[in-house]
Formats: structure tokens, sequence, C-alpha cells
């Protein structure tokens, strides 16, 4: 890149400076100089030297002064105006930073790198609607009626990757994280499969048991799309928005009963249970500086089709950005 910039610099300094030195000779009709004179004649004096410690390159072009300095992936250029006449102990003049793209990246300098809201830990509480958005049951599906204030959801997102579009307060967000959702039932029962194979309910009263705990645990991967809006000032202290989906991948299940008979009892069965193995949820958060709201509606149902009771989850919760 260096010699890339010092290529350029000939071309936009010297070129030109030889081409006005050859009319001007071809008009008095004068030979050339032998010698490169100082500054103050009319040729272009040039000068340069290297600065090995810190990886610069200094160029003197007539009252000209060039910097060349590479920093890691980025290389910066600074254009100075050069007064001989000014005593050193005077102000420096002004620099000028030119914009260059960075080696590895191709990033202008100019425009910082937007830093979206997704990687963190969140929390909240799940529920589930009916195609209506009503959380209430039919007599058929009764038994997936949940304890609210103990279906917790807890989110573990790990990595993130943000984009700029064309600004540091727009931009498109992605990453990864793991989902734990756990549905505690508010009956005295768990849910099983039927001998056709579909979700159904495991009634524990029928069988003179009183459970203590009873909830389905589920596990995502989940993949998200968001477009995050952030309000105009400092980086870490703005306020933002954003919309957009999350796929999930399921990566386990398992429900979960305890009870007492003959002492205390712990029943852990593990099963697929007919849950949706794909689904996506839209989204939208609220925050400011690493402290967001967020709440999910999941568009795909909680179980396959024909297999389950037709819900769909809803979680809402606050979410402590990295």
């Amino acid at each position: 890149m260096k010699r890339l910039l010092l290529m350029l610099v000939f071309t936009a300094f010297v070129i030109p400076a030889y081409m006005q030195d050859s009319d001007s000779s071809g008009i008095a009709g004068t030979e050339k100089p032998d010698e490169l004179s100082d500054s103050t004649s009319s040729e272009r004096v040039i000068i340069v030297s290297a600065d090995n410690k810190k990886d610069t390159v200094r160029l003197k072009i007539g009252k000209k002064g060039i910097a060349i300095i590479e920093d890691g992936p980025e290389t910066i250029v600074k254009v100075t105006e050069i007064d001989e006449d000014k005593k050193p102990d005077e102000k420096a003049p002004e620099e000028v930073e030119v914009e260059t793209e960075g080696e590895d990246h191709g990033e202008k300098t100019s425009h910082p790198r937007m830093k979206g809201h997704w990687a963190g830990f969140a929390f909240g509480l799940n529920n589930f609607v009916d195609r209506d958005f009503s959380m209430s049951r039919t007599d058929e599906n009764r038994f997936m009626d949940l304890n609210t204030g103990k279906s917790w959801n807890y989110n573990l997102n790990l990595f993130e990757q943000s984009f700029g579009l064309y600004s540091d307060k727009i931009g498109l967000v992605t990453g990864l994280g793991f989902a734990f959702n756990n549905y505690h039932f508010d009956g005295n029962n768990s849910i099983t499969k039927d001998s056709l194979g579909n979700t159904v309910s495991l009634d524990y009263g029928a069988r003179g048991i009183n459970l203590e705990k009873t909830k389905l645990a589920t596990t995502y991967l989940n993949l998200p799309l968001l477009l995050e809006f952030q309000f105009p000032g400092p980086p870490k202290k703005r306020l933002y928005f954003s919309v957009g989906v999350v796929g999930g991948l399921k990566l386990g299940s398992h429900t979960k009963v305890i009870y007492k008979l003959d002492g205390k009892q712990k029943d852990k069965i593990r099963d697929d249970f007919n849950l949706s193995p794909l689904r996506y949820a839209y989204t939208a958060r609220v925050g400011y500086r690493n402290l967001q709201v967020y709440g999910n509606y999941y568009a795909t149902p909680l179980f396959e089709k024909n297999r389950g009771p037709e819900l769909f989850p809803i979680d809402v919760g606050l979410c402590l950005s990295f």
C-alpha cells in the first residue's frame, strides 16, 4: 500500500513539476540547471526520509510536507504546508488527513464501524397465544396452561457481527446465540405422546399424584437478522431500537416433574414431543447503552402441524449487552 501511495504522490507532484519546468525552459531558451536549487527557487525540491520505528515515510516537495503512516491494516496520508519563515516555537500548521483504505478490510477510516446490540445475556417470561393472539385455552388444550410467573426464558448470545449501511447509526446485525425456554405447567400434568404419536396430556392427578413441579424445557440455536437504528450521540451512550427476525434450530427438549411418592421422586424424560425442529420469530428491541427490552412472537407453532395444540410461543424480557 505504501509503495502504491509513493507512486501516486510522485505522479501527482513530480510529473506536473517536470512538465512546468520543461515548458518554462523551452520558452526562455535556457538549459536546465545541473543541480537542484533550494525551495526558494522556481524548481521543486523533493526530499524523502523514512522512520522505520513508526513505519512512516515523509516527503518534502517544495513547501508541501507529506507523511505516509502505516498503522496496522490502515494507511494514513497527512499533508501539511511548510512555512520556512516561521520560527521553531511558532504554532505548527494545521494537518489535513486524507482518507485511505485499510489493506485487509478495505474500510474507510473516516467512517467508524457500527456496533450493534445482539451479544449479551437476556432473560424474560414465556407464554403461548393461539391464532387469535389469545392466551385463553380451549377445553382440549387446557393442559397447556402455564404458570407464567415461573415460566422463564434465558438467552446467551455469544457472537455478533454488524454491518453499517453508509453510517455508524444504521445497519444490519446478525450473530449466534442459545435460547433456553422453560414452560411450567399450571395443572397437575405433563405432556407425552399417545399411541398415534400425537402430543397429549400426561395426567398425574388420575394416578393420585400431586406434582410439586412440572415443566417442558427446550433449547434452540438462534440466528438473528436485525435492522438497527441508533440516535445521534456518543457510540456507547446511544438510544437505539431494532426490528427483524430470529431463526431457531432445536437442539434438545425434555420434561421434568417432581413429586412425593415413597419419598421425593423426579422424572425427567427426553423426547422431541413433536416440537417444531425449525422456528422463526419476529422480534423488536429498544435500548439505551447496555440495557434493552425485547419482545418475540414466534410465527412457527410450538408443535408440528396436526401433532399437538396449535399454539404460538411469545416471550418478553430484558437483555444486558456485552
